[in-house]
């Protein structure tokens, strides 16, 4: 009458196993007659969010025993089978002007995505990079870039890695050809990057104005595409 008993309370384990254990003593005074219970299977959903994380980036679909995951249309599940990424790479940039960005920004990048831009304008230009204000890239307190980041290859040189809440900003290069890489790791939420490019003529140097002649339009810096035009005073004629 002092001992708890079950009754028919359900107990559920944790997971796929469970063990029952019945301890007798030395003595049975009363007419005991034990126990019976009843086990059955249940098989779980691992696609609800009662736990608050969902195994599946995009879509979970629970089946008896299991469950698989699949994504929006432009993504592609990952080897891991468990988050979604895409094709970012191949794409090459030839107009002077232009705009880049994450994929989906300003809404979470895809996980496990290496991701590749080239840029490429005719000789005689350089690119120049400039990062919108709003920047999120997963970073580190301690170390440089470890988990997600931006590269940038411009000629001999390379800029970055760019990461965390502060925006890179104006990235001036010497060339005409450039590729940007992003890469990002199995985690994270972070919202991307966004960058508008443009393009500088190379400088060019003063053109010397021939005895009476008129050059115009006259500035104190030439660059490549300018146009100039070379005149001649009255009675005098340009020879080539």
């Amino acid at each position: 009458d002092t001992e708890a008993v079950p009754a028919h309370r359900v107990v559920t384990s944790p997971k796929n196993t469970l063990s029952v254990l019945f301890v007798s003593d030395f003595s049975n005074e009363g007419p005991y007659t034990g126990f019976r219970a009843h086990y059955s299977a249940r098989d779980v959903d691992e696609c609800s969010d009662d736990t608050g994380e969902l195994p599946c980036d995009h879509f979970c679909h629970n089946y008896i025993g299991g469950y698989y995951c699949s994504c929006r249309y432009g993504y592609r599940l990952h080897v891991d089978n468990h988050t979604c990424t895409v094709e970012c790479s191949g794409v090459v940039f030839r107009e002077r002007s232009g705009v880049l960005s994450s994929v989906d920004f300003p809404a979470s990048y895809p996980k496990n995505s290496n991701c590749s831009y080239r840029i490429e304008v005719e000789e005689g230009f350089k690119l120049r990079l400039h990062f919108a204000p709003q920047f999120d890239v997963e970073d580190h307190p301690e170390i440089i870039c470890p988990y997600d980041y931006i590269k940038v290859e411009a000629g001999s040189k390379e800029y970055g890695p760019f990461c965390g809440g502060q925006s890179p900003g104006l990235v001036q290069t010497d060339t005409n050809v450039l590729t940007l890489r992003f890469h990002s790791d199995d985690s994270g939420e972070n919202f991307g990057w966004r960058l508008n490019y443009s393009t500088t003529g190379t400088q060019c140097p003063v053109p010397e104005t021939p005895p009476h002649g008129v050059l115009e339009p006259v500035q104190s810096e030439y660059f490549f595409k300018d146009h100039i035009l070379f005149t001649c005073v009255s009675g005098y004629c340009l020879m080539k």
